[in-house]
């Protein structure tokens, strides 16, 4: 998994790793400004929306949208533009993740496409790639593991879980954190820094998007992904790790709304088979599971 064997060796590598980012986006943020001066007036407005698409929270975004639509549709009125960039980010998602996915997974060939792909699809969805590949890495350790998987479902409904993924992915990092560094002062406060980062990073990088797009485009595209992607990264943890009495078991899914869904997302939704083989890209291709069963088969 990419970053995961420099954070194991290094406490300060995310740290690090935030800080570069932060200093790049200041850079690019700032030429932006000079080649498209924005109007005060309107960063103003939007500094409210701007934050909460900033935080880590599905609530947050979410309202961070609602609020994006209503002074967008204040200062410049409803166009039809609108419904196509809502419909095109939404669209989006699916491929997107499906392919940041794989590049944490580095199952794409040559190898630096992941690194490179990887890069721009975290910016699309707002993401540091190292970042998300270390607690990816940590699912795949412990699926389903309530103590140190940082997104189980665990049985939970559906908006209980999507509403509180963000600050479970958040605790679980922390502990793996210091199970992997120790508990020392310095650790700890460079577990705070970190955390501080990141928060920057994450304002940095929707400014990028705010600088670079005309403002519908930045609520009804950039905002309407930010809020999808988390909802969709909640829906396909939820729907492919099912608990039926104190058994959880991931699952294939393929059937209706998925079948489409897999279609354009190189087959994302074979989770149970992406568990068995993590690094092959398109899990539909493999045909039986460990036990000698049909791995391909629908999930009900």
């Amino acid at each position: 998994m990419i970053g995961f064997a420099n954070f194991k060796r290094d406490p300060n590598y995310l740290l690090k790793n935030n800080l570069w980012r932060i200093a790049a986006l200041a850079l690019v943020n700032a030429g932006l400004c000079l080649l498209f001066p924005p109007s005060i007036t309107t960063l103003l407005a939007f500094a409210v929306p701007i934050f909460l698409l900033s935080t880590a929270g599905t609530l947050t975004t979410s309202i961070g949208l609602l609020t994006g639509i209503g002074l967008c549709w204040f200062q410049q009125g409803f166009s039809p533009m609108n419904v196509f960039w809502f419909a095109a980010a939404l669209f989006i998602t699916f491929p997107v993740t499906a392919l940041y996915h794989s590049c944490t997974h580095q199952s794409l060939r040559p190898r630096f496409l992941n690194r490179f792909l990887g890069e721009l699809c975290g910016l699309i969805h707002t993401s540091n790639l190292d970042e998300w590949s270390i607690i990816h890495a940590y699912h795949h350790r412990y699926a389903d593991d309530v103590e140190n998987d940082p997104h189980a479902p665990e049985g939970q409904g559906f908006f209980k879980f999507a509403s509180t993924t963000g600050k479970a992915i958040g605790k679980s990092f922390a502990r793996h954190y210091i199970q992997a560094h120790g508990q020392t002062p310095n650790r700890l406060t460079s577990l705070k820094w970190m955390s501080r980062a990141i928060v920057v990073r994450q304002i940095a990088l929707t400014l990028f998007w705010y600088f670079l797009l005309p403002t519908d485009v930045f609520v009804f595209f950039f905002a309407t992904n930010v809020v999808s992607k988390k909802v969709h990264y909640a829906w396909f943890n939820w729907a492919t790790h099912v608990k039926t009495g104190d058994v959880v078991e991931v699952t294939n899914k393929n059937h209706g709304l998925y079948f489409f869904i897999n279609l354009i997302s190189f087959n994302l939704y074979f989770h149970k088979n992406h568990h068995l083989r993590p690094g092959l890209f398109n899990p539909k291709s493999l045909k039986q599971n460990t036990s000698g069963t049909v791995a391909t088969e629908e999930a009900a």
